[in-house]
């Protein structure tokens, strides 16, 4: 059954980091449904997170993967809850429920 997963890296910000990571989702044949980095409070760490729809076992591999790229200090994932990025009448409607 396929969920949503949200997906963190935390790796050293160097050129061409995106485009790895990006490739590595691609391999799997998975599309990402959102993408955000930042800046994390270490000088030189990007904080990434992806958002990506597949089964428990192709997001563990691709999160075992992700953390052997020479940059990414560490890698993991959660299921991303149902209500992430919806309103907020519409997320207390459903946390009540």
């Amino acid at each position: 059954m396929e969920n949503s997963y949200l997906v963190t890296v935390y790796a050293r910000d160097n050129i061409g980091l995106l485009l790895r990571i990006t490739q590595l989702v691609s391999r799997k044949n998975l599309s990402i449904d959102r993408l955000t980095l930042h800046e994390s409070a270490m000088p030189g760490v990007t904080w990434i997170n992806l958002v990506v729809r597949t089964e428990s076992q192709t997001i563990k591999t691709l999160v075992k993967q992700l953390e052997k790229q020479i940059e990414v200090l560490q890698a993991f994932h959660v299921v991303e809850p149902a209500w992430v990025g919806f309103s907020g009448t519409q997320k207390s409607k459903q946390l009540i429920s």
